[in-house]
């Protein structure tokens, strides 16, 4: 068996796996379209007897921890051939990625998971949630209050002035993409198929904007983005407006969304449901750049326990100097600190658990003292992202 990067000679076979795995259909003009976009170097593979039996891809990305820029590895297209499954194909390929983006010095990757148990015992953990409304023409919001600004309807291809308000918004939150142009083009606006439209606030400044579809009288809002309260109203107003075309509408609001104020019947259909995976790649770079709140001559001790990437399973230490720099460094095990495992610190410097619940849940065992630190020392993210691949 040979674990080993893809060659372009063998993007075919991955794609034919990709289709059993995923059970899709590829016209042959999408294969093209395939073929030319794949990156083998980004691609690891199992192979014997020239045969691709288990695949895993990397997306080389950044994403937002609030206003710092991180980039991040994305892990895609995980896949085995059923009568190849259960060998531990998949977890050689993941290893090799893990190291592949360790060696690029890239400090978190991110998943969507077919089993969430099942990355965990590689160190991935959930560090965000998806959130939908679903709402009769009725019950949406009566905003009731005079107009502000101006919406206008866009097109998609416009994506300057969508990226140009997503930018600043997805600093309010951790884990979201800091999409590019061709992210822009080749995933968010081709998997969100419909209109745009775009609020100007009254100082004359683009400041949300709504990607929907109207279909079978149905609103579908794939995303709502607004700077402040007035642009969240305007949306509002006018997506109320589409009340002659549609009995009922689906909205994917962000997380900390809270609209529901505003409806006339909060009492409206949600769903709440666990999304992506993220994993610390490499605690030190990691840390290094991360925003962290770390007082002047505190010092902060970390034993974090990693079996799947041992360069990690190591005591850390946060410092900082009456000069204000931040130090982190290797000690002694025996050392008072925090004990935690690579999920658990993944998820508490994303937000999606606080220190107090991990804690109360045995995910960590400190000093009162140690845990207070840590508590403070986190920025208490917002976690959520609007993309999948």
């Amino acid at each position: 068996m040979d674990i080993r990067r893809m060659k372009k000679s063998e993007i075919d076979q991955s794609l034919d796996l990709a289709q059993y795995a995923f059970q899709i259909h590829l016209t042959e003009e999408q294969r093209r379209e395939r073929r030319r976009t794949i990156v083998p170097q980004d691609n690891w593979v199992a192979v014997e007897r020239g045969k691709v039996l288990s695949k895993v891809a990397i997306f080389p990305t950044v994403i937002y921890l609030g206003e710092v820029k991180m980039p991040m590895g994305g892990i895609s297209g995980v896949a085995t051939w059923p009568e190849k499954r259960r060998g531990s194909l998949v977890r050689s390929l993941l290893k090799e990625a893990l190291v592949d983006l360790r060696e690029r010095g890239v400090p978190i990757s991110m998943l969507y998971p077919f089993s969430t148990s099942f990355y965990r015992k590689f160190g991935w953990e959930v560090f965000c949630d998806t959130k939908h409304w679903k709402v009769t023409k009725n019950e949406l919001p009566d905003t009731g209050e005079p107009e502000k600004g101006s919406i206008r309807r866009i097109y998609q291809q416009d994506w300057q002035i969508l990226d140009y308000i997503y930018q600043k918004w997805a600093k309010q939150y951790a884990g979201m993409i800091a999409r590019s142009e061709q992210w822009w083009k080749n995933r968010t606006l081709q998997r969100k198929k419909g209109n745009a439209a775009v609020y100007t606030d009254a100082n004359g400044f683009d400041s949300g904007y709504v990607l929907y579809e109207v279909k079978e009288q149905q609103l579908t809002v794939h995303e709502f983005v607004a700077w402040h309260e007035d642009a969240r109203r305007e949306l509002w107003r006018f997506l109320a407006n589409h009340d002659s075309m549609i009995e009922t509408a689906k909205i994917s609001p962000v997380i900390d969304d809270p609209s529901r104020y505003l409806l006339p019947e909060p009492k409206i259909e949600e769903t709440r449901k666990s999304y992506f995976m993220a994993r610390i790649v490499d605690v030190y770079p990691f840390l290094h750049q991360y925003p962290l709140n770390l007082p002047v001559e505190e010092s902060l001790v970390l034993h974090v326990e990693d079996d799947f990437c041992d360069w990690n399973n190591t005591s850390w230490q946060l410092y900082k100097s009456k000069e204000g720099r931040t130090e982190i460094k290797e000690v002694l095990s025996n050392r008072t600190g925090i004990e935690l495992s690579i999920n658990t610190l993944t998820a508490l410097v994303m937000g999606y658990i606080t220190v107090r619940e991990a804690e109360r849940t045995s995910l960590v065992k400190g000093s009162k003292q140690q845990l207070e630190l840590l508590d403070h020392v986190l920025p208490g993210f917002t976690p959520f992202m609007y993309d999948f691949f």
